[in-house]
């Protein structure tokens, strides 16, 4: 344990860590979160979950798509940012798209239209599948 006591100094925190242009699709629990640091910012990225497993079956953990939470009461959270994010997480009884209460800065967040769909997940597939080829990335065993 450190000064602060919660393991954390204000050199040890995470900081000044970018998540960006990600497709994130059908996660579990949540697609991505800030949860503890300073200076970090999650931008231009997409989070698309219909709730479903391929075969239709509800997931079990859903919470929100992106979310911005010092839930470490870490005492040096400060200016964490969401900037330019499109999201469509489906939990039950509706949607959970963003959860920002501790964010500095929450500009320009859009929510995906409905309806949230397996078929829908699978466009966005496609879309991180032509993506990464296009950035000389290969899927599968090399």
């Amino acid at each position: 344990m450190l000064a602060d006591g919660h393991g954390t100094t204000a050199d040890t925190d995470p900081a000044f860590v970018q998540a960006f242009n990600n497709i994130v699709i059908s996660p579990s629990n949540y697609g991505i979160a800030i949860s503890s640091g300073h200076d970090n910012m999650i931008h231009d990225n997409i989070v698309i979950s219909s709730g479903l497993l391929p075969d239709g079956t509800p997931i079990a953990y859903l919470n929100v798509g992106i979310y911005i939470w010092n839930s470490t009461l870490d005492p040096f959270f400060a200016n964490n940012s969401a900037v330019n994010n499109a999201v469509s997480f489906k939990v039950p009884g509706g949607r959970n798209d963003y959860w920002l209460p501790d964010a500095g800065v929450q500009i320009n967040n859009a929510a995906l239209p409905n309806p949230v769909t397996l078929q829908l997940e699978g466009n966005y597939f496609i879309t991180w599948l032509q993506n990464g080829q296009a950035n000389g990335f290969v899927e599968g065993n090399v």
